[in-house]
């Protein structure tokens, strides 16, 4: 599946600032990287998120959010957890 807009806008919110003031809670995070999504974006993203999440593992997850900011390093867990926290804040 290409990769829409919204997961590249998702993903600019990540870097070691975000994850350092986010204190270590993902779904803090997930919020804070939601708000850099343009609405027209996130219909795009949200179905682009349900559908990895039901089709990808935790790994592939991570290597997705990888391929956006190779910068950042985040457990398979919580890549995972970041994206299910993000398509929960979209619905």
């Amino acid at each position: 599946m290409k990769i829409p807009a919204g997961f590249r806008e998702l993903c600019q919110g990540l870097h070691q600032d975000a994850l350092y003031l986010a204190q270590g809670s993902i779904e803090r995070l997930a919020s804070d990287c939601v708000e850099h999504v343009r609405r027209d974006h996130r219909a795009d993203l949200r179905e682009f998120l349900r559908s990895e999440l039901q089709e990808r593992t935790a790994a592939e997850l991570k290597g997705e959010i990888n391929r956006q900011k190779p910068d950042i390093r985040l457990s398979s867990a919580d890549a995972k957890t970041f994206l299910e926290n993000a398509l929960h804040l979209l619905d």
